[in-house]
C-alpha cells in the first residue's frame, strides 16, 4: 500500500477509459459500507488513477439515489458497474435499478459478485505492489489507503467494501482495454 503515488485531478491523463464500479450495501448507519469507486486506465501508460471515492451507510433508495447522481456526475463516457448479487435478493435489486429511468440512461453494467474476496482484488493488488496506481488527492485518501493496509495484512475488518468497489472499478477496464499493437 505504499506504493500508491498521489497527483492532482489537473495531472490526469487524456486518455483515460473510465468506470464506477458499486459495492453495494443496505443498512442505514450500520453494517456494511456502499461504496462507489471512479476510476480510469491510461491507454498509453497502463497507469490506474483512483479519481473518486464514495462511501456511507444508506438504507435501499439513498443507495439508488447515490448511484443515480455520481452517474449524472460522472457522465455517460464514465462506465457505471453494478454488482449482482446471488439469490433473489440480487435479482429484486437489479430488476429496480433497471426500472429507474435516471440509472438507465447511463447504460449499466451488471457483472455477478465474485465471492472470493482476494481472487477478485488480485488484479488491482498486483497493480498497487508494482507502484501502478496514482490517487487523486482528496479527503477520502487516507480512509482508502488503510482499508488497503488492512485487507493486505488479512485483518478483519467490515471494510472490505472499498477492496471490492476498487477490484471491480479496475477488472471492469481490465476486461474493456484495447489491445496495444503487437500483443495477441
Amino acid at each position: 500500500v505504499s506504493k500508491i503515488n498521489y497527483c492532482d485531478a489537473s495531472e490526469l491523463p487524456g486518455d483515460l477509459m473510465e468506470c464506477r464500479a458499486w459495492d453495494l450495501a443496505a443498512t442505514e448507519g450500520a453494517g456494511d459500507w456502499t461504496v462507489g469507486a471512479r476510476g480510469g486506465r491510461s491507454y498509453l501508460t497502463k497507469r490506474v488513477y483512483v479519481i473518486h471515492v464514495e462511501r456511507g451507510q444508506w438504507e435501499p433508495n439513498g443507495v439508488k439515489q447515490r448511484v443515480g447522481s455520481h452517474a449524472m456526475m460522472d457522465g455517460r463516457t464514465v462506465k457505471l458497474r453494478l454488482p449482482q448479487d446471488p439469490g433473489q435478493a440480487g435479482k429484486a435489486q437489479r430488476v429496480d435499478f433497471e426500472q429507474d429511468q435516471e440509472i438507465q440512461q447511463y447504460n449499466p453494467i451488471f457483472r455477478p459478485v465474485i465471492v472470493n474476496k482476494t481472487t477478485n482484488a488480485q488484479g488491482f493488488a498486483s497493480e498497487v505492489n508494482k507502484g501502478n496506481v496514482w490517487f487523486v488527492r482528496a479527503a477520502w485518501n487516507f480512509a482508502v489507503k488503510e482499508v488497503l493496509r488492512k485487507f493486505r495484512e488479512n485483518i478483519p475488518d467490515q471494510l472490505d467494501d472499498d477492496v471490492d468497489a476498487l477490484s471491480d472499478m479496475y477488472n471492469e477496464l481490465q476486461d474493456t482495454m484495447p489491445p496495444m499493437r503487437g500483443s495477441i
